[in-house]
């Protein structure tokens, strides 16, 4: 697959209209430039959809991933509980 044509800052400014024309035609992201370098890419608003609704928090795929793999007595607060070493330590002094 050919990759997107980048769009230039100044032409999306005057050719907007076509560009999301393009945009809405092909469904492929359009990478728009500022001096040569990539500042931003303009997605299709299903893409973007897609990419918002697609990811679940981190404890919401946690919970996800123990209960799928049957790993559900895992104590979600802390899971090193039993490893760690609650003793006070070692004094110090600078």
């Amino acid at each position: 697959m050919k990759a997107p044509r980048p769009v230039g800052v100044r032409e999306l400014k005057i050719h907007a209209s076509r560009i999301l024309r393009r945009l809405r035609e092909s469904k492929e992201a359009v990478p728009v430039t500022h001096r040569g370098e990539v500042v931003a890419q303009l997605v299709p608003a299903e893409e973007y959809e897609r990419l918002r609704a697609g990811r679940a928090d981190y404890w919401e795929a946690l919970r996800t991933f123990r209960d799928s793999n049957g790993l559900a007595s895992l104590d979600l607060a802390d899971p090193f509980a039993g490893v760690r070493d609650r003793s006070t330590g070692r004094r110090f002094r600078w």
